[in-house]
């Protein structure tokens, strides 16, 4: 589990994450990197396949999930290991 600071000017979100326990991706990555861009972003409109692109072209997987809220149907997000290739972990998320 982790705090997030989120700032949303509609085009940029800016996420300040930071974990809450040692049992959490954010927490291996501190540990491992120190303070560094975690991730970044992109989404769709209910279109899945990129994940299947992404491990296809031997991308893994780091960690998934789902997330439901009052104001919106709900989202999955994985976060798929492109540090090497990107400089930081691709989060993608599918709006359900």
């Amino acid at each position: 589990s982790a705090k997030v600071l989120s700032f949303d000017d509609c085009n940029v979100v800016l996420e300040f994450i930071e974990p809450v326990d040692k049992n959490s991706t954010y927490y291996e990555f501190l540990k491992k990197h120190g303070s560094y861009i975690h991730h970044i972003q992109i989404g769709d409109q209910k279109n899945p396949a990129l994940k299947k692109v992404f491990e296809h072209n031997g991308v893994k997987i780091l960690s998934e999930a789902e997330f439901y809220g009052d104001d919106f149907d709900g989202l999955h997000f994985l976060y798929m290991d492109t540090k090497d290739d990107y400089g930081a972990v691709l989060e993608y998320i599918v709006w359900l």
